[in-house]
């Protein structure tokens, strides 16, 4: 999940943390993102 947050891809409530503008994901699209991380990584 840190890799994910770390690409820039995050919920609102993590990126009202770095600023006001921001760009966040919806939940749902937040977790699509973290299970594609997931998938790319290295086994």
């Amino acid at each position: 999940m840190t890799r994910t947050v770390r690409t820039g891809r995050m919920t609102q409530d993590l990126a009202l943390l770095v600023g006001d503008d921001v760009p966040h994901l919806g939940t749902e699209e937040f977790l699509a993102a973290v299970a594609e991380t997931l998938h790319a990584a290295p086994h």
